[in-house]
């Protein structure tokens, strides 16, 4: 018997625990050191044979002979190849027209650019082989930045061109604009209603933390701005996502009570999720347990109050933050 190679050992909070997770077949428990050292030096011939079962179920030892590597190819060419649908991301530029405080582009060595025309054809030209050689029945296409509306006439003819080549080949497309919404304005909204099925915004909390952190380029807020985006979208029909970052209940309630008064509870075009805002960086948190612990442990702690605090503002119970 062997380890498999796609087991993860993390340590948790409490001494000589830790969690196991084997990433080839979902499978997870905890470990005592004596196991985790097993599993790690690759001692299987060790453990006694109803260990030995058990974890050989779960996928976390195998036959020596058994090759991990080609369930994972097969895994994968089986998606590849027979899934329902295809998704593309695109980038029609990723320069901004905003300052975040914590946005981490703004220390990117990656130039601000903006598609061309040539990419633009090109972009165009790959998704329609890739559905066809695929044999794809639906095309998910998410445009993202950068600001993509900063490129709104190239978001169109993406939008416009793939939709028309795809329903002369009955297919179905679906498009995702993600946008900070500063520049949804009525025009574009127009131009862009016919080929979106939904968009995405995000306010980083009340106004007061928003317009803080979330900034154009001379330090001014854009909070109301974001707020007007969704008004034109809902009323244009188009099903609207918005995230409401986050640290406590008091700041949901906050946003909460805004869309209210600002006659967004029961609209069928709005849905919103709420995230759990940190305040450190993905770099710190995978690289520090005791930090990432520390935050999951918070959210945790929030979900009753944050439930309370929707139910006792009349809304609907919606996605939980991930």
């Amino acid at each position: 018997m062997k380890c498999s190679q796609y087991n993860l050992v993390v340590a948790t909070k409490e001494p000589g625990k830790y969690v196991v997770y084997n990433t080839l077949h979902d499978s997870i428990l905890i470990a005592d050191t004596e196991l985790k050292n097993v599993l790690e030096s690759d001692a299987a011939d060790s453990l006694d044979e109803e260990y030995c079962t058990i974890l050989k179920n779960m996928g976390m030892i195998t036959e020596d002979a058994f090759d991990e590597k080609q369930i994972l190819s097969f895994r994968y060419h089986r998606e590849k190849y027979s899934s329902p649908y295809a998704v593309f991301v695109v980038f029609p530029t990723l320069a901004c027209n905003l300052a975040c405080t914590y946005c981490y582009e703004r220390s990117s060595e990656l130039p601000q650019q903006t598609m061309d025309d040539e990419t633009l054809r090109a972009t165009i030209s790959f998704i329609r082989e890739r559905s066809l050689e695929d044999n794809v029945k639906t095309i998910l296409i998410k445009l993202y930045g950068g600001e993509p509306l900063l490129q709104s006439d190239g978001c169109y003819t993406i939008c416009k061109e793939i939709s028309t080549w795809a329903n002369a080949y009955g297919l179905q497309v679906a498009v995702v604009l993600q946008t900070n919404g500063t520049l949804l304005s009525e025009t574009v909204v127009n131009q862009l209603a016919p080929y979106l099925t939904y968009v995405e915004l995000t306010v980083d909390g009340p106004q007061k933390t928003h317009d803080s952190a979330r900034v154009y380029k001379d330090g001014s807020g854009t909070y109301n701005h974001i707020m007007d985006a969704l008004g034109r979208t809902t009323a244009r029909g188009i099903h609207t996502v918005l995230r409401i970052n986050v640290k406590n209940d008091q700041d949901l309630k906050e946003v909460l009570s805004d869309l209210t008064d600002r006659g967004f509870r029961g609209n069928k075009n709005v849905q919103f999720y709420y995230a759990q805002t940190s305040d450190f960086g993905l770099c710190e948190l995978f690289g520090n347990n005791k930090l990432c612990f520390e935050d999951e442990n918070r959210a945790l702690d929030m979900l009753p109050q944050l439930r309370t605090t929707i139910e006792e503002l009349g809304w609907s119970p919606q996605l939980e933050m991930p």
